[in-house]
């Protein structure tokens, strides 16, 4: 294990977590999230989250926080639930540092995930459409990062889908519209992946960048990792995902 995680290990402070199972993953479906502050968008996320739980008891929701203001930290810490997992870091590590130690702590080959979902805590979504998406995702021999299709607002990340969506059959015959880019990555505010993928093809690491800055193209590594192997990156129609802030963007709770 790296110097790096080998520190994140020690930092890692459960608020509260899972039941103590070392296989509390198999065969599952895992959400993450890593949060940094922005309480009012966090919150509007963890109530789509808790509505997923609610739904689904197979899903289970790890939340990473990056060292937030104590207001944040505060909210956290009154999400008890057996589906629930916080930890607390001490410093800001960046989204791919703090997912990717987690998964190569805490999930291996034993313990593997059946769909990896990730979301950043600034984006809203239906639990019908969280469901299109994991079912996509599973069906899908060569899908590997899927994506909700985005609200055209003015924080919406597409880009390039400038060709008509491709229709995909799933292993049960079903068929997918799948939205692939032209030139450039999914963009990575929300999406899943077969958790087989991300633990035997890239080695537990969800993005698999070489360079641990706090922010740089986590997405475009991921995308472009899948690409080599062969996986088709894209966004399912007939879904929807809400950003609500994007740069200094920043949408009314009316938008």
């Amino acid at each position: 294990m790296s110097k790096l995680n080998d520190l994140l290990m020690l930092e890692r402070k459960p608020a509260f977590s899972c039941p103590d199972d070392p296989c509390q993953f198999k065969d599952k479906i895992l959400l993450m999230t890593t949060t940094r502050n922005h309480l009012k968008f966090l919150k509007k996320t963890m109530v789509c989250l808790q509505a997923v739980l609610a739904h689904r008891p197979d899903a289970f929701l790890v939340i990473i926080d990056n060292a937030s203001e104590q207001d944040v930290v505060d909210y956290l810490t009154t999400l008890s639930s057996p589906q629930i997992e916080v930890d607390l870091l001490k410093t800001n590590n960046g989204r791919a540092v703090a997912h990717n130690s987690y998964l190569q702590q805490v999930v291996h080959a034993d313990n593997q995930p059946s769909v990896i979902f990730s979301v950043d805590p600034d984006i809203t979504f239906s639990v019908e459409d969280f469901d299109r998406l994991i079912d996509a995702v599973i069906n899908l021999k060569r899908i590997g990062m899927l994506s909700m299709r985005y609200v055209n607002n003015a924080c919406n990340p597409e880009s390039r889908l400038n060709r008509p969506p491709r229709l995909m059959r799933g292993k049960t015959g079903k068929q997918y519209a799948i939205s692939v880019p032209s030139f450039s990555n999914v963009a990575g505010g929300i999406f899943a992946i077969r958790g087989d993928i991300v633990i035997k093809r890239l080695k537990g690491r969800l993005f698999p960048k070489k360079s641990f800055a706090l922010y740089i193209n986590d997405d475009g590594a991921l995308h472009d990792a899948l690409r080599k192997r062969f996986y088709i990156n894209g966004y399912l129609e007939g879904t929807s995902a809400k950003h609500y802030k994007s740069g200094n963007i920043i949408l009314n709770d009316e938008e």
